[in-house]
């Protein structure tokens, strides 16, 4: 019996990364159909305020809100006094990390603002530049092209040792 493989190629609509181009203001347009992959998005209607945080290998991760935890360690962290001695404490590191976040808008058309301390950062690409959007339930993801794929070529390296033992596994 011979077995036709199918076809994993999704549809364009399909998709749940997108290659865009941030405008004049900063701006970039975030499509429905990823939109309607994010779990906060839906039957929102829009405007939804999200948090920006710094993601892995300088990108943004746009969410809700913090998880309870997150929030119960970020409430003890602004609690903490600073100094010399507490610099590479837990505390110092997380609050220098949730410094790092911005709130933004995602309009009812899709459209967000990358903010202008993320752009200076190398977090979020600027005007003219093109980014790549990658929505998953708990989010989306905003890259830099370059950085994008300087990950996927990581993950690519990773992932033939992957295929390699799987198939090892057979």
């Amino acid at each position: 019996m011979s077995r036709t493989a199918k076809s994993t190629q999704p549809s364009e609509s399909g998709r749940s990364t997108l290659v865009v181009t941030v405008d004049d203001r900063h701006r970039l347009q975030i499509p429905a159909h990823l939109l309607a992959r994010v779990s906060w998005w839906h039957d929102s209607g829009g405007p939804v305020e999200c948090l920006a945080l710094a993601g892995v290998l300088s990108s943004l991760f746009l969410i809700a809100e913090l998880p309870e935890h997150y929030q119960a360690a970020a409430a003890r962290v602004s609690e903490q006094e600073g100094g010399l001695g507490r610099m590479a404490t837990a505390s110092s590191v997380l609050a220098r990390y949730l410094a790092t976040s911005w709130r933004l808008t995602v309009g009812a058309d899709g459209r967000v603002t990358m903010p202008e301390e993320a752009r200076k950062l190398g977090l979020a690409p600027s005007r003219g530049e093109s980014a790549v959007v990658f929505a998953r339930p708990a989010g989306i993801e905003i890259w830099a092209r370059d950085r994008w794929l300087e990950q996927i070529e990581q993950a690519a390296s990773r992932l033939e040792g992957l295929v390699e033992a799987v198939l090892d596994e057979s």
